[in-house]
């Protein structure tokens, strides 16, 4: 009994340590490299869904300490194909998308297109990540719609 209380323990204090790193990251840093092999933070992704993943990572980051990180990199070799990039980069803007989606109703029952203004601005100013066009690679950015 003694050792899978200890065992249970351990299994939490680990995922605990690994939570708390990931909500004192300032950044998302993702990496393209001339193989389209794509790494978050230097770490393989748990799921091959890129958007899912960066939504997962910016959710959580919130859900530890009610702030997001700060901003999302890319960085792609020069040799990756301008396909390639342009997926990328849908899918970082269709993760900040979806977890502004979340976080509108998670803090105002509404979708951000429907909370007012003042409230809209709010968010803009509290978590600029959702709002991030420029993704530090000067071939990695999306024109705002």
């Amino acid at each position: 009994m003694r050792r899978l209380i200890l065992a249970m323990l351990i299994v939490c204090s680990t995922s605990c340590i690994s939570f708390n790193t990931l909500s004192a990251q300032k950044t998302v840093g993702i990496h393209v490299d001339a193989r389209n092999h794509i790494t978050i933070d230097g770490i393989d992704p748990a799921t091959d869904d890129l958007a899912k993943e960066v939504q997962q990572r910016l959710w959580r980051s919130y859900m530890s300490n009610g702030k997001m990180v700060h901003s999302i990199t890319v960085q792609m070799d020069t040799t990756v194909k301008e396909e390639t990039k342009n997926e990328v980069l849908f899918a970082v803007k269709t993760a900040q998308e979806k977890t502004l989606t979340v976080l509108s109703l998670h803090k105002y029952k509404k979708r951000f297109e429907d909370i007012g203004g003042k409230k809209q601005e709010k968010i803009k100013k509290q978590f600029p990540v959702l709002f991030q066009r420029e993704y530090g690679d000067t071939t990695a950015s999306i024109k705002s719609e």
